[in-house]
């Protein structure tokens, strides 16, 4: 089986949660690549590629939709995953 690139593994992670936020981005993704598919890459990767995905409008085309949930004070950003 082919190694799961960086947007594959941000995708399967979407798929099965309801919520995304900056923290999760940061700690729990990292951590969720290497134990689910054993790849590591470094959370830098995992927010640049987040970001890209998000800014480009590439999740779309996997049925994921994200709406910004975040509180107007705070410095994390959540959005909410929906699928269309």
């Amino acid at each position: 089986m082919a190694r799961k690139t960086v947007e594959q593994v941000l995708i399967e992670y979407c798929k099965n949660y309801k919520q995304i936020s900056t923290v999760e981005i940061e700690t729990v993704l990292p951590k969720y690549g290497r134990l689910i598919f054993n790849v590591l890459h470094t959370p830098g990767t995992y927010s640049r590629a987040f970001r890209h995905l998000r800014e480009k409008g590439e999740l779309k085309r996997y049925g994921i939709d994200l709406v910004d949930v975040s509180e107007s004070s705070g410095k994390v950003k959540k959005w909410q995953i929906n699928y269309m």
